[in-house]
């Protein structure tokens, strides 16, 4: 997105059909588009007689619009992208990748969630593994700002034997969504003594169902 301008439509056809191939191919229910935040390329000048900020609503749009529909994740939400998007990536203030000088000081207020947040739910972006007192302030932020549970660079073993940080991550996410099971202690069923596994993507699976 960085590097096309966005109200070009014949490379936004291009795009949408080659993503309704995968979708169609894999089954799966969403797309992730990334940096649905840059709006400024092409120093804001009009293709086809509309903005980059015009042409990113339009792409979201019409990837919205393809058989399912699938759930459009991005990059960013403000009042441009969010029109489309079920879930966007937030980013902490000057602490994109790791916390900024004193960011433990800082005293985040929800505005962005009052705003957008019936309509695009935030998820976290970057170092959020849960591994180290850096990470766990990420984690914490993103839930005072109300995004849903994120992890982020974590392993299959992180999530069969979970820290502290990540088990509370993946008790947040049961709560968002009754739907998912977390069974703690170690990923160890209460009750059945048999223990569970997480393959080569992390998902966790126990006694033949599906769990995080």
């Amino acid at each position: 997105m960085a590097y096309v301008h966005s109200g070009s439509s014949t490379w936004r056809r291009e795009l949408v059909w080659r993503v309704a191939e995968v979708l169609k191919k894999l089954g799966t229910g969403g797309v992730f588009v990334d940096q649905t935040l840059c709006t400024w390329n092409c120093d804001n000048g009009l293709v086809e007689n509309i903005s980059t900020s015009e042409g990113m609503v339009a792409l979201t749009r019409e990837l919205s619009e393809l058989e399912g529909p699938p759930a459009i994740a991005g990059e960013g939400r403000n009042e441009m992208c969010m029109r489309y998007l079920s879930f966007a990536q937030a980013h902490l203030f000057t602490s994109w990748h790791k916390n900024c000088d004193k960011f433990e000081e800082l005293d985040p207020a929800p505005v962005n969630e009052l705003l957008y947040g019936e309509l695009c739910k935030t998820i976290g972006y970057a170092n959020l593994a849960g591994d180290d007192p850096d990470s766990n302030l990420r984690i914490e932020t993103h839930h005072r700002l109300g995004a849903l549970p994120t992890l982020c660079g974590v392993t299959p073993e992180q999530i069969e034997n979970p820290t502290p940080g990540v088990r509370r991550i993946l008790e947040r996410a049961t709560d968002h969504n009754p739907r998912v099971r977390w069974f703690c202690e170690g990923g160890r069923r209460k009750g059945s003594g048999r223990k569970g596994k997480a393959d080569a993507r992390g998902v966790f699976k126990c006694d033949g169902e599906v769990r995080f």
